[in-house]
């Protein structure tokens, strides 16, 4: 895991995984697009959202670790960080990050 130091670091609850992957925010309202190599960042997904994704990793601001983010998550194998409050000002579409789901957090890559 890098440092700290060496960028943006949002904390969470982890559902298990890592990845590396390039951001793609998610906007409130609007059908969630596919990111099958990305890490989708989001406020909140909604049941009826996650079966149109593939996405390598998952990161949201809301939810704990029995919600259906983290079950679908846990499910499908996905690495993902729940309940990261802040996730979606600290990272910009494109950033790459670092999904660490084993200890719930996530870091901008530099």
């Amino acid at each position: 895991l890098p440092d700290a130091a060496a960028g943006r670091v949002v904390r969470g609850i982890g559902v298990g995984g890592r990845a590396l992957r390039r951001v793609m925010r998610h906007r409130p309202g609007t059908r969630p697009v596919p990111a099958a190599d990305g890490v989708l960042v989001a406020s909140t997904l909604l049941p009826t959202e996650l079966p149109l994704l593939a996405a390598a990793a998952l990161v949201v601001e809301t939810g704990g670790p029995l919600d259906h983010v983290a079950a679908q998550a846990r499910e499908r194998g996905l690495p993902a960080v729940v309940g990261a409050a802040g996730a979606l000002a600290a990272f910009a579409d494109g950033e790459w990050v670092l999904v660490d789901g084993d200890r719930g957090v996530v870091v901008a890559a530099r």
